[in-house]
């Protein structure tokens, strides 16, 4: 939809120089409009749209209720070309507003000269009889703080401006127009009466739901009568008591005995319960079918046919239909959000245990559950974390901890459904540990003294080997020590460890991938 904003004289000159011409009362607006004439040989006048509302060839919008004829009909001229130090081709008579019609417009008759009174009007007049000239453009004053900028919905300029109150100054027959626009006007008329009649029921008559057409105003007087014509007004916000949360509870119906009972239900997400009977029909089946809506108040009917019923008012704000069910029955809806069932800390007072709100199964599932996430999952989930990853809980069918890189998912570990939202926290805080732990190996580290130094070997097979060759150089120095007799030499301080080779860091990938593999083999990491 179109907006507006105020445009100056100035910006309006610039960027229409090629329609503002000087004028005796000041600059000048020129616009053409294009409209097939019903030409009236006996009369030698047609009928045109002399101007519209609607968006010409430049994006402009000319208001037709702003415009001012006073002193035209005074002196209601028909140029050619608007060229105004020439002689007139006739006048325009009839010259009438149609605020009503589509588009909003004004149209009048343009009389030429009788015959032989001017060769230049004759010409005009031939021309428009056969059809071949057959456009007219205003020349108006408008008013030059009284302009909008047309703006898009980006608030970004179209290139048009709006003029919203303007005076007409003439209006003449040229050959090409700006505004594309035209209803045929006819010579006959015999169309006139249907069509007219067409446009009274575009806009005089409204189309109800049902498919009924109603008068406009009875349908506008009733729409507004049954809440638009409503508002609220907030006096003092100190004084406005604090909307109320709801608090879920695991396995909670929407059903309630008292008033006391049924307010805490004020402020739940709720959904429609899609095989109740009075769920059936416009709009509960199609438009709000998968809708959530929120309790705004909920109470026990005191009397009359439903007394003791638990009743709602719900309202609903959703893309295809928004409103508010006052008085609906309670057991229509589902509750959209339900309470996880937790399992209590270890702290807590050990007589917790046999409370009876903790279920002894569910608190195996979810320890069961937590059991499967082992060291060596976590590992090769952690090692797919790069810079600038994030990684987010997505609950969809299958609730997974996702791995996203530059807006697009890369690898996910999917969690077992029974586990709680602690240990869920608990795991991701692993995960986040266990990254800044491959971040911090990957470091550099600074030279330390050969006294201090160590080194980690990963496998077995490898530490047996340093074993054993550490016991030959061993017998070895012995046996020269023995041949020379003498002890042997210190050992020298042993060199400062030389970087993995490209080797080395190949083969750490390579056993890094196989762990990844095992891992996804059994299903708790996406392949």
């Amino acid at each position: 939809m179109a907006k507006f904003k105020r445009a100056s004289a100035d910006e309006v000159h610039a960027k229409r120089k090629e329609h503002v011409r000087d004028g005796a009362r000041g600059p000048v607006m020129v616009k053409g409009f294009k409209s097939p004439p019903s030409w009236n040989k006996e009369a030698r006048s047609a009928r045109f749209i002399m101007t519209s509302e609607s968006v010409d060839r430049y994006r402009d919008i000319v208001v037709q209720a702003g415009g001012d004829f006073t002193h035209f009909l005074e002196n209601p001229q028909g140029l050619l070309f608007h060229n105004s130090r020439s002689w007139p081709c006739g006048l325009w008579s009839d010259v009438t507003k149609i605020l009503n019609g589509r588009p909003k417009r004004t149209e009048g008759t343009l009389n030429f000269l009788a015959e032989g009174v001017d060769e230049d009007a004759d010409r005009a007049a031939r021309h428009v009889a056969a059809g071949t000239l057959r456009t007219v453009s205003i020349g108006f004053a408008p008013n030059w703080d009284d302009i909008d900028f047309i703006l898009d919905d980006d608030d970004d300029w179209t290139g048009g401006f709006r003029y919203n109150t303007w005076e007409l100054l003439e209006c003449s027959v040229v050959p090409i127009p700006a505004q594309p626009d035209a209803l045929v006007k006819d010579a006959g008329g015999d169309l006139k009466l249907a069509r007219e009649l067409i446009e009274e029921v575009l806009d005089t008559w409204a189309k109800t739901p049902e498919g009924l057409l109603i008068p406009m105003e009875e349908y506008r007087a009733k729409h507004f009568d049954l809440g638009v014509n409503r508002s609220t007004f907030i006096v003092d916000k100190a004084l406005v008591p604090a909307p109320r949360k709801f608090v879920p509870v695991a396995e909670m119906e929407i059903k309630a005995a008292t008033n006391d009972d049924a307010e805490k239900f004020v402020g739940a997400k709720v959904t429609l319960k899609p095989d109740h009977p009075e769920n059936k029909g416009s709009p509960f089946s199609d438009c709000l079918a998968k809708a959530t809506g929120e309790v705004i108040a909920s109470w026990i009917v005191s009397d009359g046919e439903f007394k003791g019923v638990h009743a709602l008012a719900v309202e609903f704000l959703t893309d295809g239909w928004n409103g508010l069910f006052r008085g609906i029955k309670a057991d229509r809806f589902l509750l959209a959000e339900k309470a996880d069932k937790e399992v209590k800390d270890d702290d807590d007072d050990p007589d917790d245990q046999d409370d009876p709100e903790i279920d002894p199964d569910e608190e195996g599932k979810s320890e069961e559950a937590k059991g499967l996430l082992t060291d060596e999952v976590l590992d090769a989930f952690a090692t797919l974390v790069e810079d600038g990853d994030i990684v987010v809980l997505r609950d969809g069918d299958d609730m997974a901890l996702v791995i996203e890189r530059a807006g697009e998912r890369v690898e996910e570990l999917k969690l077992p459904l029974e586990m709680t939202i602690k240990q869920i926290g608990e795991t991701s805080q692993s995960i986040c540990d266990r990254v800044n732990k491959i971040k911090e190996a990957a470091q550099p580290k600074p030279p330390v003294s050969v006294a201090s130094m160590s080194i980690e070997v990963d496998t077995k097979d490898a530490t047996e080997k340093v074993t054993a060759l550490e016991a030959i150089v061993d017998r070895l120095s012995a046996k020269l020590a023995k041949i020379f007799g003498r002890a042997a030499e210190p050992e020298p301080p042993a060199p400062t460890p030389e970087p993995p080779s490209e080797e080395d860091v190949t083969a750490a990938k390579a056993a890094a991938a196989a762990a990844r593999a095992r891992v996804a083999e059994k299903g708790l990491l996406a392949a």
